[in-house]
């Protein structure tokens, strides 16, 4: 529920990455409580932007619906930390409640970039559509699966990484094998292929702004991984 007129919700405000389990009950209480204060005194030491993006919920955030800086009341993404290092100042926070979501990595500094991707398929298919996609940079990867539901057409998610989206170098993607059941109930791998085309950028993306695709339109082999390189170069 929120309390401030900016509340921060990191990893969606719950579970925090790397801390233990719930039958751990004291440590998992106390490890995602000191997160809080561990990432702010991390925010004051470290150059690495913890950058938050106003959205509705963390559901959307992570679905790759709020890509931008404007909420109509904050208008900007908000960096947690002291105001010279990015935040907000206090007279231009209206009498408006706002949301800020982002997602950390499971160790200090914690930032991470984030970027959203999608996959168009030329084609509708009656059942669901499971990708994994991966970012490679050096020393680096990141994954996220992204599912595009029956009957549609496009899915969309967001996915983090510790290094900025420029020094990624390529991209994996993989058609995930769909498990079924003969009559004999054996158990089977389907094999088929789709062609989708892969977008994605760095967030924040402004309205006006296009999202970067792969030239070539791809043609995935359920159950294969592939490997494309990402036209991407820092300036």
């Amino acid at each position: 529920t929120p309390v401030g007129h900016i509340d921060y919700y990191i990893n969606g405000g719950k579970d925090q990455p790397g801390c233990p389990s719930f039958r751990q009950l004291y440590s998992y209480l106390i490890c995602d409580h000191m997160r809080a204060v561990k990432i702010y005194t991390s925010s004051l030491y470290s150059s690495c932007p913890l950058v938050g993006f106003p959205c509705s919920s963390y559901e959307n955030f992570t679905a790759g619906a709020c890509l931008d800086c404007s909420d109509g009341h904050l208008k900007t993404c908000p960096r947690i930390g002291l105001l010279e290092r990015g935040g907000v100042p206090v007279e231009e926070i209206s009498d408006h409640q706002a949301k800020i979501f982002l997602m950390t990595t499971t160790t200090a500094p914690y930032c991470v970039y984030h970027s959203v991707v999608e996959i168009h398929l030329e084609t509708i298919k009656n059942i669901s559509t499971s990708i994994d996609v991966t970012f490679h940079g050096l020393n680096e990867s990141s994954t996220i699966q992204m599912r595009i539901p029956k009957h549609m057409q496009s899915g969309r998610g967001l996915i983090s990484h510790r290094v900025p989206l420029c020094q990624m170098q390529i991209v994996t993607i993989k058609f995930l094998a769909r498990k079924t059941f003969s009559f004999w109930k054996i158990m089977t791998t389907t094999t088929e292929s789709i062609k989708c085309k892969f977008c994605f950028e760095q967030l924040p993306v402004q309205a006006s702004r296009e999202v970067t695709c792969l030239s070539q339109d791809l043609v995935l082999t359920r159950g294969l991984s592939m490997t494309f390189d990402l036209p991407t170069a820092c300036k």
